[in-house]
């Protein structure tokens, strides 16, 4: 995750409620296990709630909150994968959507091949 770029502070990897993987930068605290239940279980509620509307706008690619001081990606890996980052920095200014998203699609392409 840190080749995308040089802001991702930490990431998840949750599989059908439960962790997979996790990762932080030097220095930056994992949240604490009841937290982390918590904000596994939010990753994997906003892409549930994304995927009911399927059928009128197709599948979810990834899905985005602004929160002041970071942002959080979240993208389906598969039906029972979710990879869920965070962000430090001001969207615009620190990095563009669009470097993050090719980023990660880049990096799911060469991981599934």
């Amino acid at each position: 995750m840190t080749e995308i770029h040089e802001k991702i502070v930490g990431a998840i990897v949750v599989g059908s409620g439960n962790l997979q993987g996790t990762f932080a930068r030097p220095h930056v605290p994992l949240p604490q296990q009841a937290k982390l239940s918590e904000l596994i279980l939010q990753a994997e509620l906003v892409l549930s709630i994304s995927r009911r509307n399927t059928d009128i706008f197709g599948d979810v690619n990834y899905a985005t909150i602004q929160h002041a001081l970071l942002n959080i990606f979240i993208f389906p890996l598969d039906q029972d994968i979710t990879l869920a980052f965070a962000i430090e920095g001001r969207l615009g200014s620190d990095y563009h959507y669009e470097e993050i998203i090719n980023g990660v699609f880049r990096v799911v392409r060469e991981f599934n091949h």
